[in-house]
């Protein structure tokens, strides 16, 4: 029986050791598609030595997703060739973008950031959010590396305001109130600023609600403030006015309050906001909205 088992392993050692020479000769031949069938079946000593050929050898063949998947069985093997299978996958996302594949860059900047973290990837982020779409998850992962290698212009300005969004989709609309504030200090574009500024205002009437549930008056009402001077206009300017009457009753400051409310009552064509406005008042007992005549009741 040990005789038996010794000739099994002996068997199943040559025939790795023969895999591995397929392989070898395949690849000094140009066969890469051929080196790579070989070197995956062979038998790896557990160093990843065989998995970093089989790599190699599927991004010669153009074999993207085969590449991939043996770099990351090499740092599974060692986890110290890190640095060796980011500069091999690097090489296939190069590639990639060469070859305008898209999918398959996605996956080796993944697979890059798992072996490598500090690796910087921005150009082939840059590559791959300018030639398709993604997922707000995936863009607000991607957008600061891209940030970082994109053109000082326009480019980066309108990556700013796409990671703003992003962030903004993510629920992170503190995160995005420093990028639309980079915009508006960078660009004189008018469609730039414009859009910047009512994203801004949006966040900012998020934020300044947010403080006052929370009991943090003073900075709701900075945060209405910066809204209404944004976008004093616009439904979500108007709201931030409404908003900052609140604040300003929750610090004490009523008669502040009620001038910020008296201006929205006072408008022409009443709608949900000004009604709002003028509810507000009544709850402070004011008997008359007019011009500035407006006074307290008596209690």
């Amino acid at each position: 029986m040990k005789r038996a088992l010794a000739a099994c392993l002996l068997v199943a050692a040559c025939g790795g050791r023969d895999a591995e020479r397929r392989g070898d000769e395949a690849y000094v031949a140009g066969r890469y598609a051929e080196a790579y069938a070989a070197w995956a079946a062979a038998r790896d000593d557990g160093s990843g030595s065989l998995h970093a050929k089989a790599a190699a050898a599927a991004t010669r063949a153009g074999m993207p997703d085969s590449a991939i998947a043996a770099w990351l069985r090499v740092v599974e093997a060692d986890a110290a060739r890190g640095g060796e299978a980011a500069d091999g996958l690097e090489a296939v996302a190069r590639n990639a973008e060469r070859a305008r594949d898209f999918p398959a860059l996605r996956r080796a900047i993944g697979a890059i950031g798992l072996v490598a973290p500090e690796r910087p990837v921005g150009r082939y982020a840059l590559s791959l959010l300018s030639a398709t779409s993604v997922d707000q998850e995936e863009a607000v992962r991607l957008l600061p590396g891209a940030l970082a290698a994109a053109s000082a212009g326009t480019e980066f300005d309108s990556l700013m305001l796409r990671y703003g969004e992003a962030l903004i989709a993510g629920g992170k609309c503190d995160e995005a109130v420093d990028a639309y504030r980079a915009v508006l200090r960078r660009t004189s574009d008018s469609a730039r600023r414009t859009l910047a500024s009512r994203e801004l205002s949006g966040c900012a009437l998020t934020l300044g609600q947010a403080a006052l549930e929370a009991g943090r008056a003073v900075d709701s009402d900075r945060w209405f403030g910066l809204a209404a001077r944004l976008d004093s206009g616009s439904a979500t300017g108007r709201r931030a006015l409404v908003g900052m009457g609140d604040a300003r009753v929750a610090v004490g400051d009523t008669i502040a309050a009620v001038i910020v409310w008296q201006r929205l009552a006072d408008e022409p064509g009443a709608d949900s906001i000004s009604q709002l406005a003028a509810a507000r008042l009544r709850a402070l007992g004011v008997t008359d909205t007019a011009g500035d005549s407006a006074r307290m009741r008596e209690r």
